[in-house]
């Protein structure tokens, strides 16, 4: 009997628990299915439009001037006379007297040449006389042939030596001429090396000088940005030029120019200044080690600038060079560019599509897709930490791509009296 009550108690246990978890699954109330709401991820999104962009290409490099040399001695002899403008510093016109050499020497050479002159044209004189005497006797046959040759040889002589004086007069008063130095161009005096009373040779340098009309800026751009510019127009001995349609879009007004316009910023004073010049030409070398090639840009009138204060040799800018024209381009911020050149589209059911798409260029924080989207898609510009194709999403608002800094064209500056000649800027 005891061993039958020891085997039917588990059996027994069991039982009871069956029945009190039935019971409770009876009375518990059923789990209605509901839908959750609000859970799916918020993005952003911005509409795919075409657009005509106007990229901006960055390079650095520091102001020379378009002309720089040394001023040379033509001729040698004694520094008698130096211009009050002739000084580091100090600017000067073209064909103005900067320094005077002592003239007497060539003065005394110049006389000298205008005797040999005067003294070779009556040798010739005289040659031609008896060369038309010898010819008469000639004919009446009171004249030998040996004596017609000799005078005709004396004339030609004689000639010779006139074509020789007067050459020697034309450098004899050329060099009278150079001791009087003068630059061939507007400019300034870099620095200066001749002295008052020093003895100079021919060939010795005077002074640095470089010309104010122009200044120019080596910028090193990669070769592959090239494609962005208009080089084209800038082709050194070309007139034809362009229009600078879109400008505005950045500030600048619309002109029309020969090459790409570019913007040149400097801090100046404890403010950053800026200037406006053009692109003039490309250096056909490209550098090996860099992948770069040279362009120039040119700043007319840099002393007295339409735009900006004077602009300083020497000063290192940064500068933006406006490229051409990207026609029908979507732009697109930086951060709905994913990884292999993908973006996100929204469908209609606000599901994510994985599309690839074409990059043109990515220039800060904005992109331009030249293919792979049609106008109206919705581009996700705030993708989720985890993307599944075909998730679900809440499109929260619509992004907007970065606007490019805008380039402020300067303020026309009120008329002002020209800078004294000789005033360093």
């Amino acid at each position: 009997m005891k061993l039958e009550l020891k085997a039917s108690a588990p059996i027994a246990v069991l039982a009871i628990a069956l029945l009190f978890t039935t019971a409770l699954v009876l009375i518990s109330p059923k789990a209605v299915p509901q839908e959750l709401e609000g859970k799916h991820p918020a993005v952003r999104v911005v509409t795919a439009a075409p657009t005509t962009a106007r990229p901006q290409i960055h390079a650095n490099g520091t102001v020379t001037p378009r002309i720089e040399s040394d001023l040379v001695a033509e001729v040698s002899g004694r520094v008698v006379w130096v211009s009050p403008r002739f000084e580091a510093g100090a600017f000067f016109d073209a064909d103005e007297e900067l320094l005077r050499i002592e003239p007497r020497d060539h003065e005394a050479t110049a006389e000298r040449a205008r005797a040999g002159v005067e003294r070779a044209e009556s040798q010739l004189s005289l040659s031609q006389a008896t060369l038309n005497r010898v010819e008469r006797l000639r004919k009446r046959g009171a004249s030998s042939t040996a004596k017609l040759e000799e005078a005709i040889s004396n004339a030609g002589i004689a000639a010779a030596n006139l074509r020789d004086a007067r050459a020697q007069l034309v450098q004899a008063e050329l060099d009278l001429g150079r001791t009087r130095v003068r630059a061939p161009f507007s400019g300034r005096v870099r620095g200066r090396t001749a002295e008052l009373g020093q003895f100079v040779n021919r060939g010795s340098s005077l002074a640095a000088i470089f010309a104010t009309d122009a200044a120019e800026v080596r910028l090193p751009v990669p070769a592959a940005e090239l494609v962005f510019l208009d080089i084209a127009q800038a082709e050194p001995g070309r007139d034809d030029r362009i229009s600078a349609g879109g400008l505005e879009a950045i500030g600048l007004p619309e002109a029309p120019r020969r090459g790409p316009r570019v913007v040149l910023r400097a801090p100046q004073a404890g403010e950053d200044a800026t200037w406006i010049g053009e692109i003039v030409r490309v250096e056909g070398a490209l550098d090996d080690r860099t992948r770069m090639v040279n362009v120039v840009a040119r700043i007319a009138n840099p002393q007295a600038p339409e735009s900006g204060p004077p602009l300083t040799m020497g000063l290192f800018v940064e500068a933006s060079i406006v490229g051409r024209p990207l026609i029908d381009v979507v732009e697109i911020p930086r951060a709905a560019l994913r990884p292999a050149g993908e973006v996100l589209v929204v469908d209609e059911d606000s599901r994510l599509r994985r599309r690839a798409v074409a990059v043109l260029r990515a220039e800060g924080e904005r992109v331009w897709l030249s293919e792979g989207l049609e106008v109206g898609e919705r581009v996700c510009a705030t993708p989720p930490p985890v993307v599944v194709e075909g998730m679900l999403v809440r499109v929260a608002e619509t992004a907007k791509v970065a606007e490019a800094p805008r380039v402020a064209e300067p303020a026309a500056k009120p008329a002002t009296a020209p800078a004294k000649q000789g005033e360093a800027s």
